[in-house]
């Protein structure tokens, strides 16, 4: 069902556009087209359970998961996005009294990094992370938020807008309460969902997708992490901006067991 609302959205916009199928047409861009669609359909179906608020896709494997991933990038242009998004989320979070100068953040998904250069705009220190970040890549480093390469409880904040791309949310989830410090906070900024007001189908890249923004924070607090505050937003489109603070319990201490591994 979500596949068609994806294809039927395509629809509306080659019509739209009707110029864009011309592209296709261009040796480079009918390669690039074939390459994602075997990768698209190596991933899978969705696991549509009825009963599920918070459904996932399948994969294979974890490689064909990655692969689907770092497809992304060379199929969309975000010139225009990060202009925007970097002015609009520095707008968001200078209102968060979280974000102070000097403290040190993660992006997760973070691509190209606008974010990341919102936050180092508001005088943090911040770095991303991604599968495919592009070349020469300044902001953002190559990395997989499932499985960080920063050490236990060295973080004060991590932002994500890309829990839609998460492999194992629960393992996402475990890794951010590793790495922040005890009195971090995750910003989270999602879409509203499928069944709110604005929802929007997931994309050929989405891996998790939920019915409302309540389904997602339930995944957080189901394990202990506490709301401290949620305010709406309409730009790169209508979402939520929540602030979650991890357990006190806090992620695992040094020479503890890493816990499960993603299988790759």
């Amino acid at each position: 069902m979500k596949l068609v609302r994806f294809m039927a959205s395509e629809a509306v916009a080659t019509i739209r556009r009707p110029l864009r199928v011309l592209k296709l047409f261009q040796p480079r861009s009918l390669a690039a087209y074939i390459s994602f669609h075997r990768t698209l359909l190596r991933a899978g179906s969705w696991n549509d359970e009825s009963h599920s608020t918070v459904q996932s896709r399948s994969f294979r494997s974890y490689d064909d998961y990655v692969a689907l991933q770092r497809s992304k990038l060379p199929h969309i242009d975000l010139t225009a996005h990060e202009r925007r998004f970097r002015k609009v989320l520095y707008e968001r979070l200078i209102d968060l009294p979280c974000v102070s100068r000097g403290a040190t953040v993660v992006c997760l998904g973070a691509r190209l990094g606008a974010e990341v250069r919102a936050f180092i705009d508001a005088g943090c220190f911040a770095v991303g992370v991604d599968l495919n970040p592009g070349e020469d890549n300044r902001f953002v480093v190559t990395g997989d938020f499932h499985d960080l390469q920063w050490g236990d409880s060295t973080v004060d904040m991590a932002y994500s807008n890309s829990l839609d791309h998460a492999f194992d949310l629960s393992r996402m989830i475990q890794e951010l309460q590793r790495i922040l410090k005890p009195r971090g906070h995750f910003i989270l900024e999602a879409d509203p969902g499928s069944a709110e007001e604005h929802g929007v189908a997931p994309d050929a890249w989405a891996t998790v997708a939920w019915e409302s923004v309540d389904d997602l924070i339930l995944q957080f607090t189901s394990v202990g992490w506490t709301v401290e505050s949620r305010r709406r937003f309409e730009y790169p489109r209508f979402g939520e901006q929540v602030l979650l603070v991890p357990p006190q319990a806090h992620g695992r201490t040094s020479g503890d067991s890493a816990g499960s591994r993603i299988d790759k």
